[in-house]
């Protein structure tokens, strides 16, 4: 059964600054997720007394080229950036950590490695014409919650988000997510989503899951095009992914679909018992302003 912890929404209005905090307690992180700040030094003092009284190690927000110079000045390290990821605009990836465990990476040479044989490859335009035989691609329901918390279960260990409860599913695609499956014999053998941000425009491509037996047939490349379609049906063109860094056959399935390496978020979420080191991968289909 997948483990999932504690989360916090909240608030902040002090002066100088008005921030959105999610404290995060199964990833020991906590995320800025908005704010407008007079004074930095009193935004950076707050976020750190939060992350510390919650017994957290990591900081992280994405900002505009206006801030992330801001966060630098002031100890945070950048870990990526996403073209259009801000209404078109590059958003920066910033984090700001408190530990050494969790600042450094102890698997980089592996990751390096399976990073540089990914990047070998080029896109390729459609990988596959039709599904293999006997599987079925759809658009999930609401009557669809229980097969995809079941599929999450056995798939992930522990997981960021708490994807084996239908409940959480069932809100996720009452509000800003869609997700899309495939069908074997009637069972759900894989899936993915895409989270929406409305007001940034932009989408994170993410719960990839496929069971073992049913790997290497290409699923996730016909989820993933769904997705795409999908999403800009609704005017979002920036579409990313936070893509485990140890795994190269989801890097290989974002890379042959057009995605473009932005960096690389060290020790950031607990997936499969661990906390893992995520590649961001990105694709802007339209022309974005690189400040």
């Amino acid at each position: 059964m997948t483990t999932v912890l504690e989360t916090r929404l909240e608030t902040i209005e002090q002066p100088g600054f008005k921030a959105v905090l999610y404290t995060d307690i199964p990833n020991k992180r906590v995320r800025l997720i908005s704010f407008r700040a007079r004074d930095y030094d009193k935004l950076t003092e707050h976020l750190l007394l939060t992350t510390e009284k919650q017994d957290c190690s990591k900081i992280w927000l994405v900002c505009s080229s206006n801030e992330w110079i801001e966060f630098l000045s002031r100890g945070f390290v950048l870990e990526g950036a996403a073209e259009g990821y801000l209404q078109g605009q590059t958003g920066y990836f910033m984090s700001y950590f408190l530990t050494e465990d969790r600042r450094f990476s102890f698997n980089y040479r592996e990751e390096q490695k399976i990073l540089f044989e990914v990047l070998k490859l080029t896109q390729e335009e459609n990988l596959y014409s039709v599904p293999p035989k006997s599987y079925s691609l759809r658009k999930a329901s609401t009557h669809d919650v229980n097969a995809l918390s079941n599929l999450f279960a056995r798939v992930f260990e522990t997981y960021p988000v708490p994807v084996s409860k239908p409940g959480y599913l069932l809100q996720a695609i009452n509000t800003k997510s869609v997700f899309y499956l495939v069908e074997h014999q009637g069972e759900v053998v894989s899936a993915a989503s895409a989270d929406m941000d409305f007001e940034l425009g932009n989408a994170e491509i993410t719960d990839c899951a496929t069971l073992p037996d049913h790997r290497g047939k290409g699923l996730m490349y016909f989820l993933v095009t769904a997705l795409e379609a999908d999403v800009q049906s609704r005017n979002i063109n920036c579409f990313y992914t936070l893509a485990r860094a140890k795994s190269a056959g989801i890097g290989k399935v974002f890379r042959k679909m057009g995605y473009q390496y932005r960096g690389r978020l060290i020790n950031n979420c607990n997936i499969c018992t661990s906390y893992e080191d995520m590649n961001l991968w990105v694709k802007y289909t339209e022309k974005a302003v690189l400040d």
